[in-house]
């Protein structure tokens, strides 16, 4: 049961993921966009690489763990989502002029 719990956990965490690469090119100015979703698409494969650490090695010490480490991962997501700034349904797009 632990299994299914952190594989659908995981599943969540590549669905944000792949969020961020449709919404963080919409919040950031056209000139940071690179940046935006770099720094976005890097926080998303220090997530894949700990993955294996967080189930295998914690999970040896006490089963919920890595469950609530996913949990918690995900609560911060959801945060950090809702505190962007910008919701850019509707709008028009900005083209810069340089």
């Amino acid at each position: 049961m632990v299994t299914v719990f952190i594989f659908i956990a995981r599943a969540f965490i590549s669905g944000a993921f792949q969020c961020a690469y449709v919404y963080t090119p919409e919040v950031y100015p056209t000139t940071l966009r690179a940046v935006g979703l770099g720094t976005a698409s890097a926080m998303g494969r220090i997530g894949a690489i700990s993955s294996p650490l967080v189930v295998q090695v914690l999970s040896s010490y006490w089963l919920a763990l890595p469950i609530g480490i996913y949990s918690v991962a995900a609560f911060l997501g959801v945060f950090a989502a809702i505190s962007l700034p910008i919701e850019t349904k509707g709008r028009k797009m900005v083209v810069s002029k340089n």
